[in-house]
């Protein structure tokens, strides 16, 4: 019995850029709040909202459905690169502490856990997620035959999230979709989705979203 829910974070702004800090050089991750940033070409960090995928991954991989062995994490960036987040991964308590390991987890390609060979968080070599990516990448990292739903705000069909997944079947996987960012809809981000549902009439944070849809397979999937 296979008992598993599969979490994309689409449209992750994490970006990075080397900041000269005094006589030496290091490679940054990108934030709106850091008027550090502001005088970048472009001003690369304006509206950039890292702290979104921040939080998402404090509280799901915090949850007790991923210390059961439930929840597999991805996350999608803006930029198109897809990272591997592994369930053992203690995310830091604290956002500059998480800045820097994002940083140097997109600088480096991966993230080794201290001390062992487990590697926390990698980056794959090609984005099997991308806009019009076909059944036979995308399914070299989601579940095969699972169902592929995605969580946008403004949808024709709205659902009240504990009920629709408490009628789901908690012997199958179940992929989802869900935005990291505050100033677009990601269904063109993610074609590979199957179903797009609202959860809401109202504007929530992708904070909120996620611990409703992980709360909701905890109960799926009887864990406390």
């Amino acid at each position: 019995m296979v008992q598993k829910l599969t979490v994309v974070i689409v449209e992750a702004q994490l970006e990075t850029a080397e900041i000269q800090k005094g006589n030496s050089t290091r490679v940054e991750l990108l934030s709106s709040d850091n008027q550090e940033y502001a005088t970048l070409p472009s001003n690369r960090s304006r509206g950039l909202r890292p702290d979104i995928t921040y939080q998402l991954l404090l509280n799901m991989l915090d949850s007790p459905l991923n210390r059961a062995g439930m929840l597999k994490l991805y996350i999608l960036t803006e930029a198109g690169v897809l990272l591997d987040i592994h369930p053992s991964l203690r995310v830091p308590r604290t956002y500059p502490q998480f800045a820097i390991l994002m940083g140097q987890l997109l600088e480096r390609g991966k993230i080794r856990s201290s001390g062992k060979l487990n590697v926390i968080l990698g980056r794959t070599t090609t984005n099997v997620l991308k806009p019009g990516a076909e059944s036979t990448e995308y399914n070299t990292v989601l579940p095969l035959g699972a169902l592929r739903i995605g969580l946008e705000a403004n949808m024709e069909e709205m659902v009240e999230l504990q009920s629709y997944v408490g009628a789901m079947d908690p012997d199958k996987e179940y992929v989802f979709a869900l935005g990291a960012t505050s100033r677009s809809n990601i269904d063109d981000k993610a074609t590979w989705v199957e179903k797009w549902v609202s959860v809401s009439k109202y504007p929530l944070s992708a904070a909120v979203v996620g611990n409703k849809l992980v709360g909701a397979f905890e109960t799926l999937y009887g864990v406390v």
